[in-house]
């Protein structure tokens, strides 16, 4: 035993050292009632990394509901109605020939839910798949039409939600500058 004692000494460790690090196996070993469930998880995260988890999940809160309020707004306006839904190809037969990336409200809360707008980017990518929206509208229809109108009008309102909403990440929308003298 002294012999123990004077190796672990010269390693660095002293007698308390090694009896709490077998302390901490012994523990750990304990453990055997976990379910399956929990045995294949990851160990828990350190302090540091925790911290970081909670900043990301804040991010990803204030992100997601800032979006969601957003698109509530839009599809609330009382111009939103041509975007609520897909177009209806045999409505419209040619319509998905000439627009090849469709995107609406309903595929836009969709990927809301899914957490496509989570994070420091959300906001941005929330806008840019508005943003294609809007162009597929313009792409489509004409300058005279009830939907292109309707399109541009909810266009200015979506401008006013974000510099609401998002004041400090839109300086510069990824929107289409409109000449409104053609209207």
């Amino acid at each position: 035993l002294e012999e123990e004692e004077d190796g672990e000494e010269e390693n660095g460790a002293s007698g308390s050292e090694v009896e709490e690090h077998n302390e901490t196996e012994e523990t750990e070993g304990n453990d055997t009632e976990a379910t399956e469930e929990q045995a294949d998880e990851q160990p828990p995260p350190s302090k540091r990394a925790r911290v970081s988890a909670s900043s990301v999940t804040t991010v990803k809160s204030a992100s997601s509901y800032s979006c969601t309020h957003l698109i509530s707004a839009v599809r609330k306006h009382r111009n939103s109605w041509p975007f609520q839904e897909p177009v209806d190809a045999e409505e419209v037969p040619d319509y998905y020939e000439i627009v090849v990336d469709p995107v609406d409200l309903s595929m836009i809360s969709s990927w809301l839910k899914d957490g496509r707008y989570d994070g420091n980017e959300g906001p941005k990518k929330l806008a840019e798949d508005l943003a294609k929206m809007f162009y597929n509208a313009e792409l489509y229809n004409s300058v005279d039409s009830d939907i292109w109108r309707a399109g541009s009008q909810l266009e200015n309102h979506v401008r006013t939600l974000f510099k609401k909403f998002s004041p400090r990440e839109f300086t510069d929308l990824p929107f289409g500058k409109k000449d409104d003298s053609s209207n």
